[in-house]
């Protein structure tokens, strides 16, 4: 894989990982980095990170989510 391609891909994950309201589609994602084709975009995705587009943006918003709570309990309980 083209170095090109392995740079875009990990800057494909960055608008995939925002909070629930600024998230982007894995579309978006996609055409922000420049691919034009989303099944490509998907098998390198896929090959960099070993699990699909939508798989990463879900875990990743999950993760954000819980932080956010956290974060929000912790602050209660002071």
């Amino acid at each position: 894989m083209a170095a090109t391609g392995r740079s875009r891909g990990r800057r494909a994950r960055s608008p995939l990982t925002r909070s629930r309201d600024q998230a982007m589609s894995v579309t978006e994602g996609a055409l922000r980095v420049g691919y034009s084709n989303l099944g490509h975009f998907t098998r390198i995705f896929t090959r960099l990170t070993g699990i699909l587009p939508s798989e990463y943006r879900r875990a990743a918003q999950t993760a954000l989510s819980e932080n956010e709570r956290m974060s929000r309990k912790t602050s209660d309980s002071r």
